[in-house]
């Protein structure tokens, strides 16, 4: 499982740049394709398909410990009782959702939106094991490290965990079943029917956030899984933000395009264009900065991160803001590990970092973003 981690980190930004490619592409196509045009949903298909390889790599990552998480302090019974109308209606109306201890607030640290995805997944393997319909219930509580046998490594004695359990009434698990659980692409569900990467993406997600995880079934009997998170003081959730006028994406700019893929700079350039935007195209960070020297009026420097040169996609923007500071930069980059984070001065500017694939309406949001 080690070795997939490892491959998936070293793939994802070439494969992520494969789709950027696809997805960017596709929606050219629409653009000069007649209104009404049945071809379009063909390209549509295809950009959605992308989209989901992209997740897909996502998900990977996440098995792999390679994603990094946004950890904070959660409101664990405002989540799940938030979740409720997407449980209900991805489960269906054959399956009965009970919330258990969920009037009482449980602060977790985790990752909001990763343990949405985790809860997620695990509301789904229930649905696929309740196929007649049944009970799926989700318990919030608490429990002290030293009450659970299951912890993998080890926690100090004392520290305190968030626990939420999530039980099924269906057709359970084997032991041998029980053993691969976690593993990558394992599935008992048809061909088609499921990557395999539900709970392995689960399992690393909870590891990543110093939190377990336990699984009991039996065959007819239901299985439950417990997840425990550490858990987290009040005080700590970050106050609401004012919700900000929407900004308009300014208009005649002029952007060097950095990216050592031409397929991705190529349609990078002319999503740019169909934008209204003037580029110019740079295979790596020497080449761009002699660009900018010579043309002068240069408005926005788009880089990938990773590039051939010795110069990085960090080192452009460093070198760029300190020899034209007027001039924006906006990174873009298929996979953002832990070594990339020290690299960001906020957590603000890694949230306008623009991640591949992208849509040309993922484009213009981190270009308003970093014009605004």
């Amino acid at each position: 499982m080690e070795a997939v981690g490892q491959l998936t980190g070293g793939i994802a930004h070439d494969f992520n740049n494969l789709l950027t490619a696809i997805v960017t592409s596709n929606e050219l196509i629409i653009d000069g394709l007649p209104a009404g045009s049945p071809l379009a949903a063909f390209a549509n298909s295809a950009i959605n398909a992308s989209l989901r390889g992209g997740e897909l790599t996502a998900r990977l990552l996440t098995f792999a410990r390679q994603q990094p998480l946004n950890t904070t302090t959660v409101e664990l019974s405002e989540l799940v009782t938030n979740m409720h109308g997407l449980l209900s209606r991805t489960l269906g109306d054959d399956i009965e959702i009970d919330l258990i201890n969920a009037s009482k607030k449980w602060y977790c640290k985790a990752d909001p939106g990763q343990l949405e995805n985790a809860i997620l997944n695990l509301a789904i393997n229930a649905r696929d094991a309740m196929p007649n319909g049944g009970r799926l219930s989700i318990e919030l509580g608490k429990c002290g490290a030293s009450t659970n046998k299951n912890r993998n490594p080890p926690k100090p004695l004392g520290t305190e965990f968030v626990t939420f359990c999530i039980k099924d009434t269906g057709i359970g698990m084997s032991g041998k079943i029980l053993k691969k659980a976690y593993d990558p692409f394992f599935t008992t569900k048809e061909t088609g029917k499921g990557t395999g990467l539900g709970l392995s993406m689960v399992h690393g997600f909870v590891t990543q956030s110093e939190g377990h995880i336990h699984i009991d079934s039996e065959i007819d009997q239901g299985t439950t899984i417990t997840v425990s998170l550490p858990s987290a003081k009040a005080a700590n959730i970050p106050a609401p933000q004012e919700q900000e006028e929407p900004c308009s994406l300014p208009a005649s700019k002029t952007v060097i395009v950095v990216d050592d893929n031409e397929m991705v700079s190529e349609m990078t350039s002319r999503m740019l264009r169909s934008l209204g935007y003037k580029t110019f195209l740079a295979c790596d960070g020497h080449t761009a900065l002699a660009a900018i020297e010579e043309k002068k009026n240069i408005d926005l420097v788009l880089s990938d991160v990773k590039m051939p040169g010795g110069i990085s996609g960090f080192d452009l923007k460093a070198k760029v803001k300190s020899a034209y500071p007027e001039i924006k930069v906006l990174l873009c980059t298929g996979h953002i590990d832990e070594s990339m984070l020290e690299n960001f001065q906020s957590a603000s500017e890694k949230d306008i970092v623009l991640m591949k694939p992208f849509t040309r309406k993922n484009l213009v949001d981190a270009l308003v973003k970093v014009f605004n």
